[in-house]
Formats: structure tokens, sequence, C-alpha cells
């Protein structure tokens, strides 16, 4: 983005004598002065004595007509030797005004600024995207088909989908911890459902995990979820909202709306407000201090979805309210939504984080780019009201903070 800087060519001031003023050299202004004078003094004319000789002609003086012409250029431009204006390179001499960190061009007269694709602003100032947090070496993130990332209680937790590890890490100490894997269901023992993506939510002191199994995480160790098993739906739409974890379309009922509430020990309710569309690995999100879910993307037998929907889960009359036609294609398998400054942000796995304002129901035309510059594998959490995105550069992960998105 880039903010031209615009001047104003000097304008003559006409005062007590007539000037008159041509352009005829670029970025250049000429202005010349005439004054003629014809002093015929009749006074001593007498009809009685006329005498043409005493007309005296000699006064007229010619000699004060100057057509000199004095050169004043434009600004943005200096005279040269051969009294031509030319262009003066702002972006060469210093006398531009772009940050340090900015692009700047030279144009015609005048210049422009432009802050790198790193950062954001008007060319006069500029601010990073994202801020490196910390490295963790020779560890790799997509082992699997895509990656379980999330916040929860002061940490970043994270897993490959695979049967690989499940850690976290603390973004302020950089101390990495190892969790125990969730336990065997049938013949799953990894992260995965049917090799696309569970319903993973923190709620409250606890992680509910929905896929081919139910499970929750809490206090380091893991608990079977028994009633889950008449449900079996995975590939749906999940966040937390009004103290229960909300699942939205899936496997064999894309429509269906289901909530799971009271712990260990918790029950089923099937919602009779469905969504509107079938999908399945779509993605969820409900804003901090919001009680409202919403609903992007995901697949269905007709094609890739295009449009999302919101509900506002504490009303007790309300529907599902379709958003703006999405501007890329959102899978779960990309990774779940984050937000900042009010903002929702989802990616795309290959373009960057497009950005939603729920309060407008538009969404932004600028896109925000993936850290280091890369396309996919970077997955977003909220912790703490932050928004952080975990990737994989070369052989390491990487964790980095979202600063700044305009």
């Amino acid at each position: 983005m880039f903010s031209p800087t615009k001047r104003s060519p000097w304008l003559s001031l006409l005062f007590f004598s007539a000037i008159a003023c041509t352009s005829d050299k670029d970025g250049a202004t000429d202005s010349g002065v005439s004054a003629d004078s014809d002093t015929t003094d009749d006074s001593t004319a007498d009809d009685s004595t006329a005498d043409d000789s005493t007309t005296d002609d000699s006064t007229t003086d010619d000699s004060t007509t100057d057509d000199s012409a004095v050169v004043d250029c434009d600004l943005g431009y200096v005279l040269n030797t051969d009294g031509d204006c030319v262009d003066i390179d702002e972006c060469v001499d210093g006398t531009n005004d772009c940050a340090a960190d900015a692009d700047c061009t030279n144009t015609e007269g005048s210049f422009s600024c432009e802050c790198p694709s790193d950062m954001v602003g008007d060319g006069t100032e500029c601010r990073p995207i994202w801020e490196d947090v910390l490295t963790i070496p020779s560890l790799s993130l997509t082992a699997g088909w895509g990656a379980v990332v999330f916040g929860f209680e002061g940490e970043i937790y994270f897993a490959p989908e695979g049967d690989v590890f499940f850690k976290s890490v603390d973004p302020n100490t950089g101390v990495v911890t190892d969790h125990p894997m969730p336990p065997a269901s049938g013949t799953q023992s990894d992260w995965c459902a049917c090799g696309y993506t569970e319903v993973v939510v923190p709620l409250d002191d606890a992680v509910y995990v929905f896929g081919n199994w139910g499970q929750v995480f809490r206090a380091g160790a893991w608990t079977s979820i028994s009633s889950y098993s008449s449900v079996r739906r995975g590939e749906s739409g999940g966040a937390a909202a009004a103290g229960k974890v909300w699942m939205i379309g899936g496997r064999d009922d894309g429509a269906t709306v289901q909530t799971y509430s009271g712990g260990l020990s918790g029950t089923w309710e099937t919602r009779s407000e469905r969504y509107p569309a079938d999908f399945s690995r779509g993605v969820a999100y409900t804003p901090i201090g919001s009680d409202t879910i919403y609903v992007f993307g995901g697949y269905n037998s007709a094609g890739d979805l295009t449009q999302g929907a919101s509900f506002d889960t504490s009303s007790s009359g309300a529907s599902w309210t379709p958003t703006a036609t999405l501007p890329s294609r959102f899978y779960a398998d990309d990774g779940q939504p984050a937000e900042h400054d009010g903002k929702i942000l989802v990616s795309d796995g290959y373009n960057g984080l497009y950005v939603y304002v729920p309060s407008l129901d538009v969404w932004a035309d600028t896109v925000v780019p993936f850290p280091e510059g890369g396309t996919g594998d970077w997955f977003l959490a909220v912790l703490d009201g932050t928004t952080y995105a975990l990737g994989q550069v070369d052989g390491d992960i990487a964790l980095k903070r979202l600063l700044n998105i305009q």
C-alpha cells in the first residue's frame, strides 16, 4: 500500500502592472514585463500660433521594454544548466518522507512510498504483521494430513494428524511439554477422523475432541465420553458457545446441528435449527465475548460451499442467517479461524488469511499474508486474546504472533 505525495505549482502574484505568464518548459513558469510610454507635451499648444514643430516626440522611450524571462520551476523540479526544469529524484536525494522500511518509487514531479509485503501501513509508516516468538527445532508438524493447533490454559497445544506426538509450548518461556496421545478407540489411536478433521473445542477447563471417537482432555489426562458412541459424526464444524460444544454439519447428515454439555457424563441434543446447507469439513468460530457462532465453507456433493452463516445461540428465537459470499475456499483441513481487533481471520491454506468483519457482514479487500511469505502449513490459534500462527519452516516448527492486519 502506498500514498503518493502531491505538490502544487508556485503561482506568480499580480500587482500594479500587467504580467503575462506563459509555460514553455516542463515544470516551468516564465514571466516578463513590458512598459511603453509616450510623453507628448501639449500644454504649449495655442490655436493662434499653432506650430507643429513644438510637438516633441523625443520623450518616447522604448528602451524600457524588458523581454527577459525569470524561470521558476514547479515543486518536484529543478533548473538545470540548460535552463530546463527537470524532475527531482526524491528517492535518491533523500527528500522523500517514506518510512525506513518502505520502498520509494520516483514519479514525474513526485514520488510514492509502499510498505513491503510483510508489513502494513501507508508507506510513510510501516508496521510489522507478524512477530517471531520462538522456534522448536527438528520437529515436523505436517507428518500426517494436517495439524491440530489450539490455545488452552496459557499454552499453544499442537499435534500432527497422525500417530506422532501431542505437545504444548508456553509462548512466554518457550518451554515445550509432552502430553499423552488420545487413547485408542477401536483401531483409532491418533489425531484423525477419517483422514480429514475432528472437532477440537476448548471449553472451560477441558478440551473436547469428537471424531471417530469422543474424548475429553483435562488436567493432562484423557477420558472417554461413552455417550458419543451413538453419535459418531466426524468432519463437523465445531465451536463453543453458551457453555456448550456445538457440532454443525459433518458426516452422514450435513445439516445437523448438535450440542454437548455436562462434562464427562454430559448429554447430547439435536437442535431443530438445522444449518441452511449440507456440508462437511467446514470451519466454525465464536468470537471472544460473543455467543454467536460463524460457520464458513466446507464441502458437499454439489461442490465447494461459497456461503457462510451465523447463529446467535443466546436468542431463543434465533435462526441461521447467511453471511456475505466467501472470497475463497475454506476447509477445516487448513486449520481453524482466529480473530484480531474484532475481525475473524480464516485461512484458505494458500493465499493467506481472509478478514471477515462481523459488524458489517463484509469480507475485507486485504488478505493478510502468512508468516515468512510462505503459503500453506500455517495453523492459527487464539490464546488469551492474541492470535498465533504455528507452522513448518524447513525442518523446524516456528511460532509467530500476529501484531497488525491493517
